[in-house]
């Protein structure tokens, strides 16, 4: 069995279909006309792909990936009240187009640190 969380909104909040997506994503970009900068840190909207194409693409298309080793990515829960955080417990998240790796060690040095309550 695969250790994975599947694209659930995939086909409903953006088009199941890579090559149009890629597309969409590509041609944002360019129109984004971004310069690399070293980012450290960046803050995007969680909204819907329609809603958040364009800004999102400003923010990520101005990020030098050449150093980048992990990218932390936080958001709400919609699904249950909690404090602190909750940490994935699959290995990969699918995407159109592949599968995203999770860090665990990195996920356990923070649980470990008890830094995250």
């Amino acid at each position: 069995m695969e250790n994975y969380r599947r694209a659930y909104h995939s086909g409903s909040w953006y088009t199941n279909k890579r090559e149009v997506l890629k597309s969409k994503i590509e041609e944002s970009f360019k129109r984004a006309n971004a310069q690399k900068q070293n980012v450290k840190a960046a803050i995007c909207p969680h909204a819907g792909y329609d809603y958040a194409l364009e800004t999102n693409s400003h923010v990520y298309a101005s990020i030098d990936v050449e150093n980048v080793k992990n990218i932390f990515i936080l958001g709400p829960n919609h699904h249950i009240y909690n404090k602190g955080f909750l940490f994935p417990r699959v290995e990969k998240y699918e995407t159109p187009f592949g599968f995203l790796q999770i860090n665990k060690q990195i996920i356990s040095d923070i649980i470990k640190s008890d830094t995250h309550n």
